[in-house]
């Protein structure tokens, strides 16, 4: 997925937003949209997924952070397969810890 369709080009490096990022989708669908949560190979925030979790994911970490976008974007995308359940739980989790957080400082 780009980060142009998702949002997270405003937070891009200087050498420009990513165009096909791995993302992944958290979370069941809601108004014609999923959550996503962006994958990082450079950082230290966020949980830390090893090379070859899943086969065509490169090392590293999916950030705290997330968007919804439309469902009929996802869909053109290409699925590489599902995140093993013990990342994809911890990935929840941190999700859920931010957004508590988020709502504690608003």
């Amino acid at each position: 997925m780009n980060d142009v369709d998702t949002g997270f080009d405003k937070f891009s490096p200087p050498d420009g937003p990513k165009e096909g990022r791995p993302y992944l989708v958290i979370g069941k669908p809601f108004g014609g949209r999923v959550r996503v949560v962006p994958q990082s190979t450079k950082g230290t925030r966020g949980v830390y997924v090893p090379d070859g979790a899943v086969e065509g994911l490169k090392e590293g970490r999916f950030v705290p952070w997330s968007a919804p976008v439309r469902i009929s974007l996802t869909a053109r995308c290409e699925s590489i397969g599902y995140l093993p359940n013990r990342y994809l739980e911890q990935v929840k989790e941190q999700w859920r810890r931010h957004t508590t957080t988020r709502r504690h400082d608003a």
